[in-house]
């Protein structure tokens, strides 16, 4: 019974480690070839598509090494896809050396993470709201928000952090310079 336990417990742990493959090549090396412009590169985004949310676990584990750079790219080849992973990537905003790529690898998903990415907005960690205000910045940058997010918005350009502030403002004026106008955000980015 002891062995057939650990026997289990190994093989769930072979399976959650294991690396997707696509014909017959990892996930690691398609990376590489998607990020580095060449003739396999638009081979490479699609085999990234073809694993889909299969790749999402190893993705989160890309994203904080030094080759987090391929995971965002990775990131937008699946976009909304890639939905799912946006509580984890949230997580990541907690870390210095990676909140940038975390926050590009949230813009990337597209408007899917609009709503969990809202939900970093009202977190207690300053450095999850200021990466979910960075979010929502870019993604109005590239027209990607929807005034759905202007509630939230209007709560975050009164925060405590005056970062979360100011690119909350940023991307409130964008959404909707009415709401902004109304709420005095040129006064607070003059500030």
């Amino acid at each position: 019974m002891i062995l057939c336990a650990a026997l289990f417990a190994c093989l769930i742990q072979a399976s959650e480690s294991a690396e997707p493959i696509y014909e017959g090549k990892k996930l690691s090396a398609w990376l590489v070839e998607a990020y580095n412009p060449g003739d396999q590169q638009e081979h490479a985004r699609e085999a990234i598509r073809q694993m889909g949310t299969n790749a999402l676990p190893m993705l989160i584990k890309v994203l904080q090494t030094p080759d987090r750079n391929q995971a965002v790219s990775a990131f937008r080849v699946l976009g909304a896809t890639a939905t799912s992973a946006v509580p984890a990537v949230l997580n990541l905003l907690t870390n210095d050396i990676i909140a940038q790529e975390a926050v590009y690898a949230l813009v990337q998903i597209g408007p899917q993470a609009s709503l969990s990415i809202s939900y970093g907005l009202t977190n207690q960690n300053s450095k999850i709201r200021l990466g979910s205000a960075m979010a929502f910045s870019l993604m109005a940058s590239e027209g990607k928000l929807a005034k759905s997010a202007v509630p939230l918005l209007l709560n975050a350009i009164h925060d405590h952090d005056t970062n979360v502030c100011s690119y909350a403002s940023h991307a409130l004026r964008r959404i909707d310079p009415e709401a902004a106008d109304k709420a005095g955000v040129k006064q607070l980015l003059e500030r």
